[in-house]
Parts: C-alpha cells; structure tokens; sequence
C-alpha cells in the first residue's frame, strides 16, 4: 500500500498532556479543600474528558448545576496549564522525522475542543509541521464516528484507505475502521490497568519508528 497520509489521536497518542490535567486537578482540589489524587488515576481518566475528570474530583456531587460549574472551573484551570507541562512521546519525535523525510503529510484528529488544541499547539514547538487539524467541534459527531478522519482526508485531498490512523483507543481503531483507514495503536497511551493491546482490534502497533518504517516497507 502507498501511504498517503498519517493522522493521530492526541492525548495520549501523540503528546503525553496528563501532566497538564495533574496541575490542574490539584489546583481545583486545593481550591475546595479537597486532598490530592494520585497521578495514576487522573491519568486513567484524561481520555475520558472533563466531565470524567470531574466526577474523579466530586464524586458526592449529584446536582447538575452545582457539577456543571465545577467542570466549568476545571476547564477554566485547564485554559491555563495547557501546555504547560505536556511533551511530545519521546518516540513520536522520530516518528515525525521519519514522516518528513518521506515526505509524508501528517495530521491531528481529536476529541478534544479546538480552543485546548491550539493553546496546546500555540505553547509547545513540536506540533506545528501538522498539515491538518479536526477537533471536536469541527465535526458534529465525536469517535468512533468517522466524520472527523474523513474530514481530514478530503482537507489534504488524500484516500482514507491510503491512510495510517494512529491512537490509544478503542474508539480510535473502530474510527479508522469505519472511515475505511488502516488502524495502529500505540503502546505508551492512557489505557485502562490490564488493558491488553491485542484486544483493541487494530491491524498496527506502533511502537517506534522502525515500526513506521517496517509498515511502509512493507
């Protein structure tokens, strides 16, 4: 197959931001007098979203209202340490390398709301070569749905069968499948304790870029 495009997940795929959701979890805790939550079980809950993220921090709270504003304060910390602290998977680096070099354009399709994802990109170095970007209100339905990847293929002009979608999530290998991509995971994402790999259903695992290299080789 001639590879046309890569496009990934974000969270958790392409950059590590729980510690951007350590800082702010523990700001909004401090804030209510609440003690700390270890860093492991936030970061089992970043893929899961703010109201997940929420629920971790409150989970007494059953009003609506009262809940909705303490997601709102979540998000509104968020705004702040966004980028702060996330890094780029030390071997997603090479990975891109290895896309450039081929001349392989590269993309971000991602659950996450699009005023996150350009702070994200605005405040870090690493994720500005991305040649397109569809985020959760770009499209009207989230993944697994295959809007969002589809979007994406038809902005850079390229076939989704001829395309590489990369994530840390079932939802993300059933988002390729249904737009008709070929899938991979990653091994270094926000999965659940004694989550097995295998089990998740892609076709890929990419590992590092040998893996990248041996998959267009091949």
């Amino acid at each position: 197959m001639e590879l046309e495009a890569v496009l990934f997940d974000l969270d958790g795929t392409l950059v590590d931001t729980a510690p951007d959701f350590y800082v702010t979890v523990e700001k909004l805790l401090a804030l209510h007098n609440k003690a700390p939550i270890e860093h492991e079980v936030i970061r089992a809950e970043v893929s899961n979203g703010s109201r997940a993220l929420t629920k971790l921090c409150f989970p007494e709270i059953t009003d609506q209202d009262e809940f909705e504003q303490l997601r709102m304060q979540l998000l509104n910390i968020y705004a702040d340490e966004v980028g702060a602290n996330a890094v780029l998977f030390p071997e997603n680096r090479e990975i891109l390398e290895t896309l450039k070099s081929k001349n392989i354009p590269w993309g971000i399709v991602t659950n996450k709301p699009r005023l996150y994802t350009e702070l994200l990109i605005k405040r870090t170095s690493f994720l500005k070569n991305c040649s397109v970007l569809i985020c959760a209100d770009d499209v009207p339905v989230a993944k697994p749905d295959p809007t969002g990847i589809l979007e994406a293929c038809a902005k850079l002009q390229v076939s989704s069968n001829k395309v590489l979608y990369v994530g840390d999530h079932v939802r993300d290998v059933q988002a390729a499948h249904n737009a008709g991509c070929v899938s991979a995971i990653v091994p270094f994402g926000y999965f659940d304790e004694g989550t097995n790999l295998n089990d998740l259903g892609a076709q890929h695992l990419l590992r590092n870029a040998k893996d990248l290299i041996h998959f267009l080789d091949n």
